[in-house]
């Protein structure tokens, strides 16, 4: 389903061939490049500066 989906939105030209041959889909978490992720993000949005300002002068 994954490699369909990629598939389609790939351009329909010579070189969709080559870029599907170069996509890998893992099933689970274990995958050999877990060393090239530098950043875990969590689900909170980081405040620009003025922002915390602004809250910290109203409080």
């Amino acid at each position: 389903v994954i490699e369909r989906a990629v598939s389609g939105m790939l351009p329909k030209n010579r070189l969709r061939k080559k870029m599907m041959s170069r996509l890998f889909i893992f099933t689970d978490n274990d995958h050999p490049y877990v060393k090239n992720i530098y950043t875990q993000y969590d689900n909170k949005i980081p405040l620009p500066p003025q922002a915390i300002a602004a809250s910290e002068s109203k409080d």
